[in-house]
């Protein structure tokens, strides 16, 4: 459905995941979430008019997807050219400061990382479902300060009970704690999630010795690294502490099974170290 190629080393495409539940066996792209089941007819056994009919369908796909990075990219430049995002910071009220200090940010970060509140946020929940929200803003900087994304999180549990959501779904940046600083340093902690990362940061700056530099990375999930690796010097010492559930493997694992966290200490293949904490960063720290 979203196409693929041959990898440059001649290997397939891996992104595919197969259950082979009885009754109801089914594969699912972790690209575009497509979920297909072997019954249904492969595009090698298709006639011609069914090949012509996705071949089609396929080309409105595209011109959608091409529409929806020109969006984007209007979107980005209205964020960026107007700092909408420090328009957001400015608008929380001492309640929703509150909020924020709850989670373990002091009000210097806030301000800071321009943590904002709006009051009316829609979220599509569904190829044409919306709900609206109140929601919180965290802004993503590239190094630079270079403004890239918004991720969102709702005051109001969404239909799929998640919060999170991002302005632009397919960044390749990460939270990175201090975007005014370099990512060539000593050291970095690697977590996953925004809110992680705000609370991580301030927490080893206050107790860590001066003489070393670090980043904090947030990840925003555990298995979207964002190419970290592509990004992050070999000297560089990597901690990896995803949230400790990603270490526990699923039911029906098989027996090749890997935790995400290892895997992506294997990919940066050097320096890399793999944190088993009891709970997760920011809960610890409160």
């Amino acid at each position: 459905a979203c196409g693929g190629e041959v990898h440059s080393n001649h290997t397939w495409p891996d992104r595919c995941v197969w259950w082979d539940e009885v009754g109801n066996p089914r594969g699912w792209c972790s690209r575009c979430g497509q979920v297909f089941r072997p019954h249904q007819r492969d595009k090698e056994f298709m006639t011609p008019e069914v090949l012509a009919r996705h071949q089609k369908q396929r080309e409105a796909d595209l011109r959608r997807q091409q529409a929806e990075t020109d969006r984007n990219r209007l979107r980005l430049a209205e964020f960026t050219t107007t700092q909408l995002y420090d328009e957001i910071h400015r608008r929380m009220n001492s309640e929703q400061k509150q909020w924020w200090t709850g989670r373990g940010i002091e009000e210097k970060w806030q301000d800071f990382w321009s943590l904002g509140w709006v009051a009316d946020k829609t979220f599509q929940t569904g190829p044409e479902e919306f709900t609206h929200s109140p929601a919180y803003t965290i802004p993503i900087f590239e190094i630079g300060r270079q403004f890239v994304n918004m991720q969102y999180r709702a005051a109001n549990d969404l239909p799929d009970h998640s919060r999170y959501r991002f302005e632009f779904p397919k960044s390749e940046t990460p939270f990175i704690a201090r975007p005014d600083l370099t990512l060539d340093v000593d050291f970095v902690v690697i977590v996953e999630g925004s809110a992680k990362g705000m609370v991580c940061y301030p927490h080893l700056y206050s107790h860590l010795d001066r003489s070393d530099t670090f980043q904090v990375i947030a990840v925003p999930s555990v298995n979207w690294w964002c190419s970290l690796a592509d990004r992050l010097k070999p000297e560089t010492k990597k901690y990896v502490m995803l949230d400790p559930d990603s270490l526990t493997p699923p039911r029906r694992a098989p027996a090749s099974w890997e935790p995400y966290p290892l895997k992506l200490c294997k990919e940066f293949e050097h320096n890399a170290y793999l944190g088993e904490l009891p709970g997760k960063p920011d809960d610890l720290i409160l």
